[in-house]
């Protein structure tokens, strides 16, 4: 909570740059979280 009281933007730049982080879009990652969710058994299908 106390991060989203910063007024500026918070980047994953170094990350990316450092650790070859691979950011996805938000979208894909619901997705493909749901679907390993339902193939699991965690959510019904």
């Amino acid at each position: 909570m106390k991060l989203a009281h910063w007024a500026r933007p918070l980047s994953s730049a170094l990350a990316q740059r450092e650790l070859g982080l691979h950011v996805r879009p938000l979208d894909e990652t619901l997705a493909d979280t749901l679907g390993w969710l339902r193939a699991t058994g965690a959510l019904p299908s």
